[in-house]
């Protein structure tokens, strides 16, 4: 047995992170459908350590339709901070859809943004535009900083 099927065997329990290697945390993500929240906590491991293939692991998490929503969010929430434009460009596929732990991650990514420099791309792309549309039909209900999101965006 490989040291991530034994992680999997024991997890919850207490795991040092840290002390894990890239190869055994990246195939604990890639092994997502198995055990999902061992996957989160080994994604986030590896965004904390800025490591490359974090945005290839978060957009594979992202397009697969049947990975456990919880996990979805994380793996956005990486993607939103190591590379925010192509995490817009990734919401588009799945922005008229997604659940609502990922529209909290969108809202409160896009608010971050609209304060720094990255505010005008951020309010001239095109999800920006879909999670409004979205949010008003009704969606925003429990969003955390929607009013925020509108204000920074229009509330039309």
């Amino acid at each position: 047995m490989t040291d991530f099927h034994d992680i999997q065997k024991i997890f919850p329990h207490e795991q040092d992170w840290t002390a894990l290697q890239e190869n055994t945390l990246i195939e604990l993500v890639r092994d997502y459908q198995s055990e999902p929240s061992c996957a989160n906590s080994a994604l986030v491991e590896l965004a904390i350590r800025n490591h490359p293939q974090t945005t290839e692991l978060s957009e594979h998490i992202l397009d697969d339709e049947q990975a456990d929503e919880w996990l979805k969010a994380s793996a956005l929430g990486s993607l939103l901070t190591k590379d925010f434009k192509r995490a817009l460009d990734k919401s588009l596929g799945f922005i008229d859809h997604c659940d609502h732990r990922l529209l909290c991650e969108l809202v409160e990514a896009m608010n971050y943004e609209f304060q720094g420099e990255l505010k005008d791309y951020a309010a001239n792309h095109a999800t920006t535009q879909k999670l409004k549309q979205r949010l008003r039909a009704g969606a925003d209900k429990d969003v955390d900083y929607c009013e925020l999101f509108y204000e920074y965006v229009g509330a039309e």
